[in-house]
């Protein structure tokens, strides 16, 4: 065999080669397309919930300091200053932990509505 004919068989093999390579890729790359995107989809879902996670506890953190701070008397202005909410967020969220609670609701001189949550026997000593 002379040097033309192996090389003509190692080109043949890579020529072969690279079709069957194409060939594969070709009929995976549907497969590729639809496991990769589910992978992002489940990346950015599990991301956007631990970011809902984190900032629910940041809110429930917030929540419990001024509970504790107020003896158990928010009003919905005082938590969306210290939680850094517009008013209809920090109200969303006082009525939610008012049903959770079992809260009342007392009015104020000045026409506000404040939160009041029974602190029961707990003790405050730091």
């Amino acid at each position: 065999m002379t040097d033309l004919e192996s090389r003509f068989r190692v080109a043949l093999i890579f020529c072969s080669l690279l079709l069957a390579t194409v060939l594969l890729l070709q009929l995976l790359l549907p497969w590729l397309l639809v496991l990769g995107g589910a992978a992002l989809g489940y990346g950015l879902w599990h991301r956007h919930t631990a970011r809902q996670r984190q900032r629910q506890q940041s809110l429930n953190q917030v929540f419990y300091t001024l509970l504790q701070a107020q003896q158990g008397r928010i009003s919905v202005l005082d938590f969306a200053m210290q939680a850094q909410l517009t008013g209809p967020e920090a109200r969303q969220y006082l009525d939610t932990q008012a049903r959770a609670f079992s809260a009342r609701f007392e009015p104020t001189p000045q026409g506000d509505v404040l939160y009041v949550f029974s602190l029961g026997q707990l003790s405050y000593s730091d």
